[in-house]
This record gives C-alpha cells, sequence and structure tokens, in this order.
C-alpha cells in the first residue's frame, strides 16, 4: 500500500466514523440530490443545507439550497 492509498484509508475512517456520526446526531440524513461531479452521497438537513465530503482530494463543499446557492469549499492538507 502507498502513501496516496492508506492517506485515503485515514480520511475515510475519519468521515465515517466523526463527521457522519456527529452531523447525524444533528438531525442530518442523506441527501437526496447528486452533485454534478461528486459520485458520493451528501448529508442534509430539512432539505436545506446539503453537505458533500470528497475522500480523494479530502475536499468539503457545503451547497445551502432553497431559493440562494452558496458554496463553501474547505482543502484538508
Amino acid at each position: 500500500m502507498n502513501i496516496i492509498e492508506a492517506n485515503k484509508i485515514f480520511r475515510k475512517s475519519i468521515i465515517k466514523s466523526f463527521f457522519e456520526e456527529e452531523l447525524v446526531k444533528l438531525d442530518f440524513k442523506k441527501s437526496n440530490i447528486k452533485h454534478a461531479t461528486i459520485s458520493g452521497d451528501g448529508l442534509m438537513q430539512s432539505n436545506l443545507l446539503h453537505i458533500f465530503l470528497i475522500l480523494k482530494q479530502g475536499q468539503i463543499i457545503l451547497m445551502v439550497m432553497n431559493g440562494l446557492l452558496l458554496i463553501f469549499y474547505s482543502h484538508m492538507v
């Protein structure tokens, strides 16, 4: 296993065990919205806030919907 594969596994475990678990505690559910360039599922809250976590690049994208579209991009180092 190379460093890139190990990093991806590490990021996935952090997202699955911490971020998703904490967001579910905050009443987030699986999103029915599909992102144009992200193949994974996102999480949503009241169909207003949709969050997509990207494992490969270590990015987080937030989309606020319902009349307004706001995209927040964060690159994890």
